[in-house]
């Protein structure tokens, strides 16, 4: 069983759910990550990337994965601060990079090392 330190300052109530489905994506050799921004960002005329600012063992990235639905956009923007949805949102972007980024995680835990 791994030992992980980990904050999460994403702006909602984080739930026990959540941290362990975080802490089952990470990589091993993980010790501490700290979850700072993840959201939606326009990169230019339909085209849209969404994010995720992670520092992992002291080290701060950027996961990024690019999209081109508009539809999606839109929603994310739609949402108001606070709301279930705008959670929800959040919490289901983070495990999507997380997951996604797993060889640029381990990359970058192989430099550190």
């Amino acid at each position: 069983m791994k030992t992980l330190d980990l904050l999460i300052g994403l702006g909602f109530k984080n739930t026990a759910n959540f941290t362990n489905h975080l802490a089952k994506r990470l990589p091993n050799g993980v010790e501490k990550a700290y979850l700072s921004s993840v959201g939606m960002e326009r990169k230019g005329s339909g085209s849209y990337n969404y994010f995720l600012d992670i520092e992992i063992n002291g080290e701060m990235n950027t996961l990024r994965k690019h999209t081109n639905d508009s539809m999606a956009w839109d929603s994310y923007k739609d949402m108001e601060d606070g709301s279930r949805a705008l959670d929800n949102f959040k919490k289901q972007v983070a495990l999507m990079l997380i997951e996604d980024c797993q060889n640029e995680i381990i990359e970058q835990l192989e430099e550190l090392a």
